[in-house]
């Protein structure tokens, strides 16, 4: 009975793999982009123009980014020059005939897309920064290991548990409010890519600084 009732229990979610990570990523920036162009496409329900909101956000994003960040800006330009000229052709599409009212919705995917890809490149730029805070969180965590260890303080297994479990939400969290929030609204890169690069670093300083005394 004992068997028969255990094996009955239904198997436990695997975690996913390193190798899965990539794809699982993948699939959620597709999930993004789709409910970024249905909340552009709805935009007509509360007032605004559909296609001109996307557009807007795109061209005030590149703005914020020369005020604040000239540097990054300048290294994006002849990348984002390139992306308008092979865009082009699919912004100058226009809908004839009975099918005229989805002209708005087609550049309002485009714009979308185009927005979409320029946040996904900043936020490349901006992956040194969360290696750069993993690197002085895990230089900081062996330190504070190795004095927790000389004065054979008290080890607490459960605040490396959840620093270790907490580490890739964190990043892949911040990762994706930033390639959501700027298409609904602008703000600022550093107001949400700063405070995650600060959590990972001090994640990283707990999981080390609290792992058991011997390996």
């Amino acid at each position: 009975m004992k068997q028969q009732e255990t094996s009955k229990v239904p198997p436990r979610n695997e975690p996913l793999r390193w190798y899965q990570w990539p794809f699982a990523a993948l699939g959620h920036l597709m999930g993004i982009w789709i409910l970024l162009i249905l909340f552009e496409w709805l935009g007509g329900l509360w007032g605004n123009e559909v296609g001109a909101h996307a557009k807007t956000t795109f061209l005030l994003q590149l703005d914020a980014l020369q005020a604040d960040y000239p540097g990054v800006l300048n290294r994006l330009l002849p990348w984002v020059s390139e992306l308008m000229v092979n865009f082009s052709d699919v912004l100058s599409l226009n809908f004839t005939g009975m099918f005229a009212f989805l002209t708005p919705y087609w550049h309002g995917a485009v714009y979308v897309t185009l927005a979409l890809m320029v946040r996904i490149a900043l936020l490349i730029f901006a992956y040194p920064l969360f290696l750069l805070a993993m690197f002085l969180g895990a230089f900081d965590g062996l330190i504070a290991r190795q004095r927790r260890i000389a004065f054979v303080a008290r080890e607490t297994e459960t605040v490396h548990y959840y620093a270790y479990k907490s580490l890739p939400w964190v990043v892949m969290g911040c990762s994706y409010l930033w390639l959501f929030v700027p298409g609904i609204m602008i703000i600022s890169p550093s107001l949400m890519l700063i405070p995650g690069v600060i959590a990972t670093g001090l994640l990283i300083q707990q999981t080390l600084s609290s792992y058991k005394k011997y390996l």
